[in-house]
């Protein structure tokens, strides 16, 4: 058998606690053997701890009390994951997600240009 002949095939199975996770932005730095670390977070406002209501004779909610609410000032982010990652395999995600952001585009100035010709009728 040739060299080109030879074949591997990669299946992907989900792990336990795969998810779907949204991400509005990541930190991170280098761990001690220059493998590179990151987090993936989403931000929200807090969720307030405490809210209170006035209410009605009948005993349901009427309104909110901005007085008596307990929240933290501010917004959160909520760390989703964490990454490690070799140098390399850093590169090879750069690589795809350019190549991702690439497309995305691609598409978008196609959608646009569309909507443009529309207009122009």
């Amino acid at each position: 058998m040739d060299q080109d002949d030879k074949k591997i095939k990669f299946y992907y199975q989900k792990a336990n606690l795969f998810r779907v996770i949204h991400a509005d932005g990541a930190w991170g730095g280098l761990t001690p053997d220059l493998q590179v670390f990151f987090s993936l977070f989403n931000t929200r406002p807090p969720i307030p701890q405490v809210l209170g209501f006035d209410i009605q004779g009948d005993g349901m909610p009427l309104q909110e009390r901005q007085d008596m609410t307990v929240a933290k000032d501010g917004l959160m982010r909520e760390v989703e994951v964490g990454v490690v990652m070799s140098p390399e395999n850093v590169q090879a995600l750069i690589d795809f997600l350019k190549g991702r952001l690439e497309a995305a585009q691609q598409i978008k100035s196609q959608i646009a240009d569309k909507q443009t010709a529309r207009g122009a009728k």
